[in-house]
């Protein structure tokens, strides 16, 4: 079986190769509307939870920049992404805009440095999630919010199951997906929870019907 660190290398250099393309790439295109949704939700979440009139605002995983646009908007922002080609792709799309190569694992920053840190369709991808917890509260400061949104588990998700089977097999990374308990157990470093399905579960979505769903989950330090 491969180590933790073989599969997060895997992960990195399939979206290394994926790079500039990750936009017009199959599974980006495939769930642009999903995508586009979830956004919304989330950045409504960002504006509900910032703890200042003008946070400082960590994005991990920022992947070609999809979040920047609102972010900015919102506070002082700061991106950071494992995939060298990511961020070049980020600072050539956003060049007055801060990004910087780092781990979730080992995040490049000082403790307490920032007032709001979101997670976007990427921590499905870490290898190491209780750690990357704490590194997530190491760097907030005290009071400061963490917005979570990542893929649900399902028992009964057969698209899932292909796309990730395809997507491993093939490009190489793993999808680790969660419930909203395993997200509860893995957030107890923070207070004052919140854990939602996106979208709702019910008979007229059809991404829920499919199991395609999210877990987004708020905390505070």
């Amino acid at each position: 079986m491969a180590s933790k660190q073989h599969i997060k290398e895997k992960t990195r250099r399939a979206y290394d190769k994926v790079g500039g393309g990750y936009d017009s790439w199959y599974w980006a295109k495939s769930a642009r509307e999903l995508r586009e949704r979830l956004r919304k939700k989330v950045i409504g979440a960002v504006r509900e939870n910032a703890p200042s009139k003008k946070p400082s605002i960590l994005d991990v995983g920022c992947g070609t920049g999809y979040l920047v646009g609102d972010l900015r908007k919102l506070g002082s922002y700061l991106g950071v992404d494992f995939a060298p080609e990511m961020i070049r792709v980020c600072k050539t799309r956003f060049p007055k805009e801060r990004f910087k190569i780092g781990d979730a694992e080992d995040l490049p920053f000082k403790e307490n440095s920032f007032d709001l840190l979101v997670c976007f369709w990427t921590f499905h991808h870490f290898t190491n999630p209780e750690k990357v917890m704490d590194e997530f509260r190491r760097v907030l400061k005290p009071g400061g919010k963490v917005i979570i949104a990542t893929f649900r588990k399902s028992s009964w998700n057969p698209l899932a199951w292909f796309a990730d089977a395809v997507s491993g097999g093939w490009y190489g990374f793993r999808t680790y997906r969660y419930n909203k308990g395993d997200l509860e157990v893995l957030m107890k470093r923070f207070n004052n929870l919140k854990l939602e399905i996106f979208p709702p579960m019910d008979l007229r979505s059809f991404w829920s019907n499919v199991g395609i769903a999210f877990v987004i989950a708020t905390g505070e330090k």
